[in-house]
This record gives structure tokens, sequence and C-alpha cells, in this order.
């Protein structure tokens, strides 16, 4: 394949539309065969392949504003900014449940002991499922499932439009690389947690882009940046995921000592300090990880892209 000329608007690139109107409609897709698993609760996979095709609709639709039309790109971008905030507090939950026995295990507590607490994990997880069940058997969700695959549909079907995909897909992925390097240069100085969640959710977008469009430009050619992205990623899902739970725990903390369990209340303090620790851990890796990840040969290749 030819990626110089897909990427300089050549006449033979595909056309932007039809070509962003078949990459959304296979996370369409996706999202719709997760959405059993998701209302059955039997699989907290099935949860989390729905938040990525969503999370992945969303990049395309902030990063390639400009070809579909501006009513349709504002009302879905609301309506999966909306489908992604009813299923993050779940996400959260699921992984802290799902590292329950490794973290109860280096506390060396009896289960018995913080019974109450998983109880109140459980209590919470159980509300923020039913509130995202009623959202997904809500008439407002067949009135979005329906108008997006009408949509992507009709789109899909344009011989033209949007200009070209190389051209849409180069200035995407500038953006988003853009974004990555703004915002790790301010974290090598030790920013705030909020960058550093800022910074985890460009990188998500800027991978995302990359394995949206890699057809464009060869599957090889993005390879080694996306490995990169991977390794940063872990680095910064593991920052990020220790503080939720840091949070969660003090929480949890406040909420059983005022209703009386005050016996719990230096377990709890120590699995915080200990949360903290890990996420401190992570937070030193970090450097490194963002600096494998902008070396020179990745900077270069996406100037080449733009």
């Amino acid at each position: 394949m030819d990626t110089t000329s897909r990427s300089s608007g050549s006449k033979n690139a595909p056309p932007a539309r039809a070509t962003l109107a078949r990459i959304l409609e296979g996370y369409r897709r996706a999202m719709e065969a997760s959405e059993a698993g998701v209302l059955e609760d039997v699989d907290i996979e099935a949860l989390h392949d729905f938040r990525v095709a969503i999370r992945r609709t969303r990049t395309l639709l902030k990063f390639t504003g400009q070809v579909f039309d501006s009513r349709s790109h504002r009302r879905f971008r609301e309506d999966f900014s909306r489908l992604a905030k009813s299923t993050g507090d779940l996400r959260d939950l699921d992984v802290f449940l799902s590292q329950w026995e490794e973290q109860t295990g280096r506390l060396r507590v009896a289960p018995a002991t913080l019974a109450p607490m998983r109880v109140l994990l459980l209590r919470r997880r159980h509300l923020a499922f039913n509130r995202l069940v009623r959202l997904m058997r809500s008439p407002w969700y067949r009135n979005f499932r329906r108008a997006w695959k009408a949509l992507l549909a009709r789109e899909g079907r344009r011989a033209a439009g949007g200009g070209d995909a190389g051209a849409v897909a180069g200035a995407a992925l500038q953006a988003a690389f853009s974004r990555v390097i703004k915002l790790g240069g301010g974290q090598r100085r030790r920013g705030s947690m909020e960058q550093l969640h800022e910074l985890r959710k460009a990188c998500k977008e800027l991978r995302y882009l990359l394995e949206a469009f890699k057809e464009l430009y060869g599957k090889d050619r993005f390879e080694a940046p996306i490995n990169g992205l991977k390794d940063l990623q872990d680095n910064l899902g593991e920052i990020c995921d220790f503080a939720i739970q840091q949070n969660i725990v003090r929480e949890l903390r406040l909420r059983l000592t005022a209703e009386g369990g005050v016996a719990l209340y230096p377990v709890m303090v120590r699995w915080a300090k200990w949360l903290r620790k890990r996420r401190d851990r992570a937070r030193d890796s970090f450097a490194d990880s963002y600096d494998r990840f902008v070396r020179k040969r990745n900077r270069k290749l996406f100037e080449a892209i733009a």
C-alpha cells in the first residue's frame, strides 16, 4: 500500500466519511455484542469490552469531528459521553473487587475482619450496576442505538465526502500525539493526579487512533509506537488505579467509622498507606516509560504522518 499518497491527500485516497463510518460500525457491533453480557452481569470483561468500544468511538468523534455534519456530531458526542460516565464507577469497583484477595492477603488480616468493608463495596457496586441497567433498558438508549446505526449505514453508503481519509487521519494523529507531549512533559516534574489522569486518557486516545488508522499506513508502521504506548498505559493505569482505590478505602473507612466500625479503622489506614506506596512506586517509573515512548524515532514518525 502506498502510505505516502494516502496521507498526502491524493485522488487515490479513500473518502474520509465512508472510511470513518466503516470503522465506527465495527465499534458499534462490538458494543452490541457486549450488551447481553453487561446486562446479565456474568463476566466483568463484557463491561470492559463495552467501555472500550465506547471510548474508541468517542475518540474518533473527538478528533475527526469535521467529517460528519455538526448536528450529528454534537448529538452523538453527548450521547457517548453519557454512556461513558454511566459505566465508570462500576468498572472501578470491578477492578478493585477483582484484586480483593491479593490485596487483603498482603495485609495479613483474617477475611472475616474485612467482611463489613466487602459488604459495603458490593452494595456500592450493586447500585452502580442498577443505574447502568436502567439506562440501557430505557427508551433513550433504544432511540440512541437506532439513530446511531442508521447514521453509520447512511454515511457508509456515500462514495465521497469529508475529504480524504489519509489527511483526516494524519491531522488526528498529530493532534493526539501533541497532546500527549504537552501533558507528559509536565508530569516529568511530578504533576497532580488530575493531570496524570488526563495524560492517561490522552494516551488511550492516541492508541485508539493508531489502531483505527493503521490499515491506511500499513499494519507494521505503528507497531513500535503502539507497543511503547502499551507500556506507558500500563504504568499510568497502575498509578491511577491505586489512587482510585486509595480514595475508595478512605471513603469506606469514614462510612464504617460513622456506623460504629471502629475496629476496622487501623486496618483500613494501613490499607490506604499500602495503596499509596504502590501508587508512588509506579509513579517513580513514569519518567522512564514516558521517555521511551517519546524517543526521537516516534517523534519523527508522527512528524512524517502530519
